[in-house]
């Protein structure tokens, strides 16, 4: 179902659904204050800790977005185009737990939808009735990709979802009653939580899904350190880019004052966590100003940025028992560099 006429959001169960609004209407300003003050909080917060830290969702400003679109394109950077060949090549198998009767597609996480439309493109080849529930927090993240979804697929019905992902798929789950659900998180977005984060976060997901739904999850698996070091140290100096935007953020959202001549980034692996670490290091002894608070930093002392787990094929098999999940199927490349891995909640479910 297209829709191209201007008019308010309408609601479909619990989930609002948009038609064409003006870049001006995309989100309300009492939401763009409360996520300012969010941001200037965590910052703080991250900035008067010891080690200090950055939290890694700031990234994504219109800059930061941009810039990791480059990240993804790069010939380091293997994570992207190795889970879409996974997603072209293995398509057919990972829909066919919701082919037979009507379906849901549920993205936790907006995105560009790329990755998504392959499976979209295959359910519609295959005659399915199906729907399109993206889900997250950016309000203008949704409009964008309805936007996007509806000019390329316009024959979908796209219902969007502002909610974080657990609250976000209990409501599909309610809204699209009678519908099979095949719910995608995707790109590795699970290596950003702890072990304890992504055993609750996956227990939450698990707990919003009914037994004969299929949830897919990407897992960027370990290897040799040299090639996650290059994917997050580019030699085209992209990805410190994209970290150096996060001070320009703060500089110009936050009355900030750092010098990003004074900082050099840094990635590293880490072997007892089996994590990829960021940081930016403090050239020498300065002073910087956020939001008129004042941090001393010493020479060559780190900011962290971003922390992404990498997963063995026990520890994954460890988390989704924890979590409540049972394994049904696992969609690896030949390199065994990445896996998406498809499962359902364990309670009441037949596995066969």
């Amino acid at each position: 179902m297209r829709r191209t006429t201007a008019k308010k959001p309408r609601v479909v169960g619990q989930i609002t659904t948009h038609a064409a609004r003006t870049e001006s209407q995309r989100a309300p300003i009492g939401t763009q204050l409360r996520s300012r003050q969010q941001f200037r909080n965590d910052v703080l917060a991250g900035m008067r800790g010891r080690p200090r830290r950055l939290q890694s969702v700031y990234f994504y400003d219109d800059a930061g977005s941009e810039l990791f679109e480059q990240i993804t394109r790069l010939p380091e950077y293997y994570l992207t185009r190795t889970e879409h060949a996974i997603l072209s090549e293995h398509a057919e198998r990972i829909v066919s737990p919701v082919l037979g009767q009507p379906a849901c597609v549920v993205d936790l996480g907006a995105g560009d939808g790329r990755k998504t439309r392959l499976l979209l493109d295959c359910l519609h080849g295959r005659g399915a009735d199906v729907r399109y529930a993206p889900v997250d927090v950016s309000a203008s993240a949704l409009w964008e990709s309805e936007q996007r979804i509806q000019r390329e697929l316009p024959w979908l019905r796209v219902d969007p979802v502002h909610d974080d992902y657990i609250s976000g798929l209990a409501r599909v789950r309610e809204a699209q009653a009678g519908r099979k659900l095949l719910v995608l998180w995707l790109g590795s977005s699970i290596g950003n939580f702890t072990l304890t984060q992504a055993t609750s976060m996956l227990t939450g997901l698990a707990n919003a899904c009914d037994p004969s739904d299929t949830l897919v999850i990407g897992f960027d698996l370990l290897k040799d350190p040299a090639q996650l070091v290059a994917a997050y140290s580019d030699s085209a100096g992209v990805t410190a880019q994209f970290n150096f935007n996060l001070l320009k953020r703060i500089n110009r959202e936050l009355g900030g004052d750092f010098d990003l001549d004074e900082f050099v980034h840094h990635a590293t692996f880490v072997p007892d966590r089996s994590a990829m670490e960021s940081y930016l290091l403090s050239r020498r002894r300065q002073v910087v100003t956020v939001a008129g608070e004042r941090f001393e930093l010493e020479a060559w002392e780190p900011i962290q940025t971003e922390t992404s787990y990498k997963y063995s094929e026990r520890q994954i098999e460890a988390l989704l028992a924890a979590a409540g999940l049972a394994r049904t199927a696992t969609y690896r490349d030949k390199a065994a560099r990445f896996a998406d891995v498809a499962c359902r909640p364990m309670r009441g479910a037949s596995l066969s």
